[in-house]
């Protein structure tokens, strides 16, 4: 395993009745995951060894989503 500026980094937000952890690197979010409660998303991350951060970065842009 890897460690460094390998780590793997996340947000966990709630919006509305949904909870979503937001994974991202240096510049941006690449991924995103819906989960039924804040809970659930914070310990998928502690399971499988996600850093959480309480915002993105400075300098992270928001996923977008070019169709």
């Amino acid at each position: 395993m890897q460690n460094g500026n390998n780590t793997q980094k996340a947000v966990a937000k709630q919006i509305g009745n949904m909870a979503f952890l937001d994974f991202f690197n240096s510049k941006e979010v690449y991924s995103i995951k819906g989960f039924d409660t804040l809970r659930k998303a914070k310990n998928y991350a502690a399971k499988w060894g996600y850093t959480l951060y309480d915002e993105l970065p400075e300098g992270v842009s928001e996923y977008k989503n070019n169709n």
